[in-house]
């Protein structure tokens, strides 16, 4: 798996913790079998190594603008809250 999170490091162009990749890698796994299951493995071409680590890459950058986001809204209620 190291080398698979070196690959999705080098698509993202910074380093990731393992437990976020571990999370991103889960995520990216079931959107793949959702996908083949919808549209198929389009000739082996979902299966790749390559499609794996754009997946991975995505549901990182997915799990990272949402914990940004609510972290920002939590912010703001504190602000709005505060007197």
């Amino acid at each position: 798996m190291s080398i698979l999170k070196s690959d999705v490091e080098n698509e993202l162009g910074y380093e990731i913790s393992d437990k976020d990749f571990k999370l991103a890698h889960k995520r990216a796994q079931e959107k793949l079998q959702q996908i083949i299951q919808r549209y198929g493995d389009s000739d082996g071409e979902r299966r790749s190594a390559d499609y794996m680590i754009s997946l991975t890459a995505e549901a990182f950058l997915g799990q990272s603008l949402s914990e940004a986001c609510m972290a920002w809204t939590k912010r703001l209620a504190e602000i709005s809250t505060t007197p």
